[in-house]
């Protein structure tokens, strides 16, 4: 299985079941985030990192394999208090 066999982004389809499941977990846990240091490991497209940084976390260190992906949550997603990095 290849890394990107297993990624949920905005770019593929994926049933609305999983995606949403997908976006609950990041909601879910922004809930703590506040004034928190979070790491968000796997990033993927960052929408979860840009939940926690928008919550309210001190910082977000967003990480993923994939260097393409990181490019493209660094060319869309700007937020003083989230960085993403490969």
């Amino acid at each position: 299985m290849e890394i990107e066999d297993e990624r949920v982004t905005t770019q593929q389809a994926v049933p609305p079941w999983i995606w949403r499941e997908h976006l609950a977990r990041y909601e879910f846990a922004a809930r703590y985030a506040a004034g928190a240091r979070v790491v968000d490991c796997a990033c993927g497209s960052g929408l979860g990192a840009r939940d926690f940084a928008e919550a309210g976390a001190q910082t977000v260190e967003a990480f993923d394999a994939c260097e393409a992906v990181i490019a493209d949550c660094q060319q869309a997603i700007h937020l003083a208090n989230l960085r993403f990095q490969v």
